[in-house]
């Protein structure tokens, strides 16, 4: 079973970078577009925040066959703006998320 992980900037997701970070937006973009799994990662702690993937984390958990799963971590500086926007992008790539705000 193949285990990985990439961890992608939040601005190399965003529209409109210069011409010599293209090959970079590409790259993460399509991670981001095949991913199973995709957290955001606060910069200010470093926590781990599920956006997408809850179902196939259970599936993994409870299942008796190794099953992988293409995990992305965004990082993102600390602030809401950042992770709204994480969040509707993972909404329109996705069709929907799994984010649920902390009271």
């Amino acid at each position: 079973m193949e285990r990985r992980v990439n961890v992608i900037p939040f601005e190399s997701l965003v529209v409109g970078k210069k011409a010599t970070e293209t090959d970079v937006n590409t790259e993460s973009k399509r991670l981001f577009d095949h991913a199973d799994v995709v957290y955001a990662v606060d910069g200010g702690n470093e926590r781990d925040i599920l956006i997408y993937g809850k179902e196939k984390l259970r599936r993994i958990a409870e299942s008796d066959v190794p099953e992988g799963a293409r995990v992305v971590r965004v990082r993102i500086r600390s602030g809401q703006k950042e992770l709204e926007r994480l969040v509707e992008m993972v909404r329109q790539s996705k069709g929907r998320h799994d984010y649920a705000e902390s009271a």
